[in-house]
């Protein structure tokens, strides 16, 4: 990746109760920061919305990413939290 770039992946997560084992694979890209940000919005089912004066039932949550280079590019291996949208942030080397 060229300095200064960022790529952004998003992934989503249906069942409402297991978490998904997820591993990102960027073959031919290089120069991968070696950790990424994942930032995941979770709730009890797809449909859920927060209302004024309720406990939000949707939330975020963040979190750390190991990513692993090699000779063809980088992988990053993560939890999907049950019912979720999560974006993976990679950043390029400085």
């Amino acid at each position: 990746m060229r300095d200064g770039a960022n790529l952004a992946v998003n992934l989503i997560a249906w069942h409402p109760e297991r978490s998904t084992p997820t591993r990102i694979v960027g073959r031919g890209i290089r120069g991968v920061a070696a950790k990424a940000r994942a930032v995941s919005v979770v709730g009890p089912h797809p449909d859920a919305v927060n209302e004024d004066g309720q406990p939000p039932r949707s939330v975020r949550r963040e979190s750390d990413v190991a990513v692993a280079a090699s000779e063809d590019g980088f992988s990053a291996t993560l939890e999907l939290p049950p019912c979720s949208v999560t974006t993976v942030l990679f950043a390029s080397l400085p």
